[in-house]
């Protein structure tokens, strides 16, 4: 059995240097810690603008699909309820853009997915 005396590595007179030696590598350790959170709040903050862009972002291009869905829409009201007469790959190139952006409607904006 081996016994470590407390005197055989922390002289008695020198614990006083031992503790202020401890004091200072607490201040460091918490300076690197304090210095560690900073960082982390700072990438937490462009994280969380970049976020806020994207959202934005989303929110401008479901308008800018609305839009669109809603001029696909009156064009092919139009068409169907005009006495001129269209050829017919006007009228079918209407209406497939009507289903494409009414299926992107779906989709994007009210979030309803079809069952395959």
């Amino acid at each position: 059995m081996v016994q470590i005396q407390f005197g055989q590595y922390f002289p008695r007179n020198e614990s006083k240097i031992n503790i202020s030696i401890y004091n200072k590598m607490a201040e460091l350790l918490e300076g690197e810690y304090l210095e560690m959170v900073n960082q982390l709040k700072e990438k937490y903050d462009d994280i969380t603008a970049k976020l806020d862009r994207i959202e934005l972002l989303e929110i401008d291009m479901k308008k800018d699909l609305i839009t669109a869905y809603g001029v696909v829409r009156m064009l092919d009201h139009l068409i169907s309820s005009s006495h001129i007469p269209y050829d017919n790959e006007v009228m079918t190139i209407v209406e497939v853009l009507r289903g494409l952006m009414s299926n992107a409607m779906d989709r994007h904006i009210f979030n309803i997915t079809e069952a395959n």
